[in-house]
């Protein structure tokens, strides 16, 4: 089962639903991004792994099956507090932070 989390980003309100357990081939791509980041690249290989990460999209203002291609890049601000908090939420499934997961 996944587990749902509440978006946190005003441009676009809702929730997504990670992958919870992540498979592993996504964990091994996000292990990856995460040793290889590139100040000029990272939204390339990044966004690829985030979207394999999410079993279900229900954001307000968002595209309705996300690709690399379609992600919405803009406004800049907001897209950047879309993916910081992505980023966030993927990562604490990945390192297990289970004593905070309100879901268990």
């Amino acid at each position: 089962m996944g587990k749902r989390v509440e978006s946190t980003v005003k441009k676009f309100p809702g929730f997504v639903v990670f992958m919870d357990p992540i498979p592993d081939p996504t964990c091994r791509k996000l292990e990856y991004v995460m040793r290889n980041l590139e100040k000029d690249t990272w939204e390339e290989v990044l966004i690829p792994v985030l979207i394999d990460a999410v079993e279900a999209w229900e954001l307000e203002n968002f595209v309705e099956n996300p690709t690399p291609e379609t992600f919405p890049g803009s406004p800049r601000a907001s897209y950047h507090r879309l993916v910081a908090w992505l980023l966030g939420e993927i990562t604490s499934i990945y390192t297990g932070n289970e004593d905070d997961d309100p879901n268990e």
